[in-house]
């Protein structure tokens, strides 16, 4: 998107022509219809005042995750959050990202000072939210912390596989061509 393309949908805007300023940023920005509307209506509103920005924001990858935890000024009070691309839901336990908030927000030795006392209050914080919620781990979940290291838990986006896994894709494709042949045979008589 140019800046040329930005000037030209804000005039659009402050002329009160949004629908085509929607079409005009839905074209230069290739964005979905909903996000080009809602970025034109928070602007509109006042809400947003750097339209590329929003653009960058919703063009996010919607496959992309992150985790953030917020707290009060004083860090009391931490919130955790779970992102996947430009939806935001808050983490508590019991939720299916509990496990990994844990992990991600788990205390680390070597770490700089502010920033490992900021995640021993976040360790703290969330073993009083599992106290307060009657939260119990899911069987082979990690429990406990240790120094030095995040998480014993494995990815599970490596799931592991027997050897022999690819025998019963064999099996799957011999039951398939023996229900075609008899299928032939009753059809052909």
């Amino acid at each position: 998107m140019t800046p040329a393309d930005i000037e030209q949908i804000k005039t659009l805007v402050h002329e009160g022509n949004k629908l085509a300023a929607v079409k005009l940023l839905m074209d230069t920005a290739h964005i979905g219809l909903k996000d080009a509307k809602d970025i034109i209506d928070d602007f509109f509103l006042g809400k947003e005042t750097d339209i590329n920005e929003r653009v960058k924001r919703v063009s996010y990858s919607d496959t992309a995750e992150r985790f953030t935890a917020e707290a009060d000024p004083n860090g009391e009070n931490p919130h955790f959050f779970y992102h996947k691309g430009s939806i935001k839901e808050e983490v508590t336990p019991g939720h299916p990202m509990w496990e990994r908030i844990k992990t991600v927000f788990a205390p680390i030795e070597g770490l700089p000072a502010d920033i490992a006392r900021m995640r021993e209050n976040y360790a703290k914080a969330i073993e009083e939210m599992e106290a307060k919620a009657g939260y119990t781990p899911k069987k082979g979940a990690q429990t406990t912390y240790r120094k030095g290291q995040a998480s014993d838990k494995r990815d599970t986006l490596f799931i592991k596989k027997s050897p022999l896994d690819f025998l019963k894709w064999y099996f799957y494709l011999f039951i398939a061509a023996a229900i075609v042949y008899i299928l032939y045979l009753v059809t052909n008589d």
